[in-house]
């Protein structure tokens, strides 16, 4: 199998089988779970951060699109029944020739696996629910809730990052998450994480932090695009 080719073949290969929208439900944005941004126009390159330490450091880094990789149009899976561990992929085809043969080889069985997104060539539109030659492409119930654009789709996300019950970063030194701040029940900040020796986690930044939102988790991870955000949610 050759290595991946460049992003337009697979754009190329989607405009060819004819993708278009199978309703507009999975594309409105809650504008009740939506916080205020400044649009996003053309593509988001790569732009790295450093990190985060805290809560309101993570908001800023994703609210200033502090992204290691940039949004490239295209074609995005993950893996239905996601762990904490699973990500959006771009893996769909390799080469234009091989991902002509792949489509058309595909059935709907195969494409049940997975649940996808697809940016448009605009790098601002998303579409979520879709068919692709005669084959049709969901997206889960959770995903609602981030809109039909990249400008929604961080909304979405920095509404999370602000409204979370609990907020956890990846420590590398622990190889695990682990407490940034909590509100209690009595609405008070607990601040036991900022307790401990020289290699505790507040010292450490992070780029991929856990958030609890609504009975969920949610996996925001700096390493990935914007796109592939959140990178799990269960």
């Amino acid at each position: 199998m050759k290595l991946k080719t460049a992003l337009h073949f697979l754009v190329a290969a989607l405009i060819a089988f004819g993708v278009t929208s199978c309703g507009s439900d999975k594309n409105k944005t809650d504008s009740g779970a939506i916080v205020n941004t400044t649009p996003i126009t053309g593509t988001i390159n790569a732009n790295p951060g450093q990190g985060a330490l805290t809560r309101d450091e993570f908001y800023n880094e994703v609210a200033n699109n502090r992204f290691d990789e940039g949004s490239e149009p295209g074609l995005y899976s993950f893996p239905k029944n996601s762990t904490s561990g699973s990500n959006f992929n771009f893996d769909f085809c390799w080469g234009y020739q091989d991902c002509m043969q792949q489509q058309l080889e595909k059935s709907q069985a195969q494409v049940n696996y997975a649940y996808w997104r697809f940016l448009e060539s605009d790098s601002e539109t998303i579409y979520r629910n879709f068919t692709a030659n005669g084959l049709t492409y969901t997206a889960p119930a959770s995903d609602d809730m981030f809109g039909n654009t990249m400008s929604s789709l961080r909304s979405g996300l920095l509404t999370i990052i602000s409204n979370a019950s609990s907020v956890e970063k990846y420590d590398s030194y622990y190889g695990g998450f682990t407490r940034v701040t909590s509100t209690t029940s009595n609405g008070t900040v607990d601040i036991s994480p900022y307790f401990g020796g020289n290699n505790s986690s507040y010292q450490q930044r992070s780029k991929v932090f856990r958030f609890r939102f609504n009975n969920k988790y949610y996996i925001i991870d700096l390493t990935k695009s914007l796109i592939k955000n959140p990178t799990a949610v269960y």
